[in-house]
């Protein structure tokens, strides 16, 4: 039988670094400034907001999930990261476009003062992005030696008692394991060979776990899904998670779509763009960590493209003329959505 787990309550303050400060991670950070300043509520946070029942319904015991588990409060949190431009975390927020003028005007003296280190960067695994900010070595062993540095030296100058690593980078092209994800050993031999199958997300996980630091993978790479890394984690008793933050299209389709099946709802195929996200900033924001359309702030997640999820493709259509936002949020009895249940 496997001994019940001792977890130390949290001290000191918490380094959270991030691999990419673009839309995602910059939004994070300005999250938790304006939640530490008392000018925004933690809305979607599970750990802030969330409960757990205790017991029977009845006992009505559902305390705070913060207050059940010894989890770092938000004050002590310190933000840095990598990215392959020099991008300040507010000139990064900006681009974006995700927070609006006053969320991000409040939350400007963090994030001005978050300069990101330089980014492992191999444009073979993000086409799309040519980063300017990049590290430069000869073997991708000598990069991974190098991130280990920035770590040392970023605890070293914070005075962080405590780190953890969260890739909020772009997506990598996919891949599948191969012989030199086996173990440990042909893992690093392959670094030191530069071989195409090592990503820059993998250099990343291997420099925290060999620091000790947790690492936990916001993207679907393969990243730390291999037996190499997941040996190494064991060994250096490091806590890894992660495949996919999953907060924006592939979570909203994943809890409609089994709803529209029920209902025996269908969507045309093409679904058609809301007026009210069609923005300049509709274009892809060309950063590293934004692995999504920005839609100017707008939090209805309307694509003006072909979806592939079981409910469009397998289900008999109402209308051909139904949009994305009448048919799933109503604004009233008479909307497409009421009309169809």
């Amino acid at each position: 039988m496997r001994r019940p787990t001792s977890i130390a309550p949290p001290k000191g303050e918490l380094g959270v670094l991030t691999p990419g400060m673009g839309a995602v991670s910059t939004t994070f950070m300005a999250g938790v400034e304006l939640v530490r300043k008392g000018a925004a509520l933690p809305i979607g946070s599970l750990t802030q907001l969330g409960t757990i029942r205790l017991g029977k319904r009845t006992q009505r015991r559902s305390p705070l999930i913060r207050e059940f588990v010894p989890l770092e409060n938000l004050d002590n949190l310190v933000f840095g990261g990598w990215d392959i431009f020099p991008d300040t975390a507010y000139e990064a927020a900006a681009k974006a476009g995700v927070l609006g003028p006053v969320h991000l005007e409040e939350a400007k003296g963090l994030l001005a003062g978050i300069r990101p280190m330089k980014a492992a960067f191999d444009q073979a695994y993000v086409k799309r992005l040519n980063g300017t900010h990049v590290k430069h070595a000869k073997t991708k062993f000598d990069l991974a030696e190098e991130i280990k540095d920035d770590i040392h030296q970023f605890k070293k100058e914070t005075g962080v008692q405590r780190l953890v690593m969260v890739w909020c980078g772009s997506t990598e092209v996919f891949q599948s394991p191969s012989e030199v994800h086996a173990d440990p050993r042909r893992f690093e031999d392959a670094m030191k060979t530069n071989h195409p199958s090592i990503a820059p997300s993998m250099l990343y996980a291997w420099a925290a776990i060999t620091s000790g630091v947790p690492f936990a993978n916001g993207a679907p790479n393969l990243t730390a899904d291999i037996p190499a890394l997941q040996e190494l984690a064991r060994h250096h008793n490091v806590p890894i998670c992660g495949k996919d933050f999953k907060t924006g299209q592939t979570l909203l389709k994943t809890i409609l779509a089994p709803g529209f099946k029920a209902r025996m709802l269908g969507l045309p195929r093409s679904v058609t763009r809301c007026a009210s996200t069609t923005t300049p900033r509709a274009a892809m924001t060309k950063k590293a960590g934004t692995t999504s359309t920005s839609s100017g702030g707008s939090a209805i997640p309307c694509r003006s493209k072909s979806t592939s999820s079981a409910a469009t493709r397998s289900w008999p259509r109402r209308s051909s003329s139904i949009s994305c936002c009448s048919s799933i949020w109503p604004s009233g009895p008479g909307s497409a959505a009421s009309r169809s249940g």
